[in-house]
């Protein structure tokens, strides 16, 4: 009987040891970069607006993130559109999407939608300060393009945005 009670005492210890072992090794692990990537872009979201109108999830993702602007650098391949480039970058940036005709609309990021604080809220984005004339998925990013996305809450862009430019009618 003391033998098998010590059998079981040695596999257990030895159970512990091989999970402690693979929970610290998994901790350690770095994160696999795909070796296909061919540069990075910049985008900036501003979440300001919903923020100011003390939206319960821009004050989350503000916590979160740091502010109520904020930044993420990602990795683009070889004929990338915004709109993968943005899909292959969770977790750092979650993004919802709506298609039409026109193509796919961002209607989210890291959980805030459009029409989510006014019926006029949604997403606008420039990239290299340029309006986007066709959806995300139409969009091809190059290294070191800088996409600005700002959630707006009125169609009248100028109570949210400071862009520089007006959008022609």
């Amino acid at each position: 009987m003391k033998r098998k009670s010590t059998t079981k005492s040695i596999i257990t210890t030895l159970l512990a040891v091989s999970m402690l072992g693979t929970l610290v090794l998994a901790g350690c692990a770095k994160k696999e970069e795909p070796s296909n990537i061919i540069g990075t872009i910049t985008v900036n979201v501003d979440i300001s607006a919903a923020v100011e109108l003390e939206d319960p999830t821009a004050l989350a993702i503000a916590e979160d993130k740091g502010g109520s602007v904020y930044s993420v650098e990602i990795g683009i391949r070889e004929g990338d559109t915004l709109l993968t480039a943005l899909q292959n970058a969770a977790p750092d940036i979650i993004v919802g999407t709506t298609s039409g005709s026109w193509g796919t609309y961002i209607s989210s990021i890291d959980g805030l939608a459009e029409k989510a604080v006014t019926n006029e809220s949604g997403w606008t984005y420039l990239i290299n300060e340029e309006w986007s004339l066709v959806g995300a998925d139409g969009d091809e990013v190059a290294d070191g393009d800088i996409i600005d996305f700002t959630y707006i809450t009125s169609y009248d862009f100028g109570d949210d945005m400071d862009a520089g430019d007006s959008v022609d009618e």
